[in-house]
């Protein structure tokens, strides 16, 4: 039986951190990801057999644009153990439901190859829009893309509407 189950940082266990951490490092090291960075953090955990076998999070996050600061989550680490397994997918709707349910506006950044994965799981996705983003303490932009689902902070709206870049401090 595969369930998915969201759970706040703070409240992650030592056991599940290392798994979580488990699932991670299959990506590469990533300082970002200790536990201390994330206890406000909202993770989805997905069981099989209760096993972790993938976990994502929602990161609060500012987002600085047009003289504004926007608060958004950013949608951080969507990592599953095996591809093709329909725990993406899984991990992804509960996400995406506690976004809607929550009128929350999600922001992620991805690789073009994952980017359809991301339209599948009904987030838009914009190249163009992802050039807009940058941050001064990290230069270097591993992803192509942004998906987002815009909630009551109408980030997204106004940068389809004004010219301009968002500064944020991390890609998360």
């Amino acid at each position: 039986m595969i369930i998915c189950r969201k759970i706040t940082g703070k409240y992650l266990n030592k056991k599940q951190q290392e798994r979580i951490t488990s699932i991670w490092e299959v990506f590469g090291p990533d300082d970002s990801k200790d536990s201390h960075s994330y206890k406000r953090d909202i993770f989805f955990l997905v069981y099989k057999n209760k096993k972790i076998v993938a976990a994502g999070r929602l990161q609060p996050r500012k987002v600085r644009f047009n003289n504004k600061s926007y608060s958004v989550l950013g949608i951080a680490d969507i990592a599953s153990e095996e591809k093709g397994k329909g725990y993406g997918r899984v991990l992804m709707e509960k996400l995406r439901n506690y976004l809607v349910k929550n009128n929350e506006t999600g922001v992620g950044f991805c690789a073009a190859r994952n980017s359809g994965f991301y339209q599948k799981m009904n987030f838009t996705t914009d190249r163009e829009l992802f050039k807009r983003f940058y941050s001064k303490n990290h230069e270097d932009k591993e992803d192509d893309f942004i998906f987002f689902l815009e909630g009551k902070t109408k980030l997204i709206s106004d940068m389809l509407k004004i010219r301009g870049e968002a500064e944020i401090d991390w890609f998360w």
